[in-house]
């Protein structure tokens, strides 16, 4: 019984550490970030600001929700630009 309750509270713990990072991902919904921006009949996933018209960022990361509600989040910019390949861009 007590293996059981170690491994039971190791688990636990580790979810909880990993949700708490995971959580720490700086979403930016700032309009002045999000300006011509448009996930406007896209599948959910992470673009690169020239793939979603944004007028500043084209070297930004964004996420497009893909619930059809226009949801967008701007992750933030890319140091070597953004590598274009959307659902699956990312920073180069």
């Amino acid at each position: 019984m007590n293996h059981f309750i170690h491994i039971f509270m190791i688990t636990f713990f580790s979810l909880l550490i990993f949700f708490t990072s995971v959580s720490n991902c700086a979403c930016d919904t700032n309009p002045s970030n999000l300006a011509g921006c448009s996930c406007a009949g896209l599948p959910g996933g992470l673009y690169c600001g020239g793939e979603l018209g944004c007028t500043n960022g084209f070297a930004h990361v964004y996420q497009c929700s893909g619930a059809g509600d226009g949801g967008i989040c701007h992750f933030g910019p890319c140091t070597n630009g953004c590598l274009e390949n959307g659902p699956n861009s990312k920073c180069q």
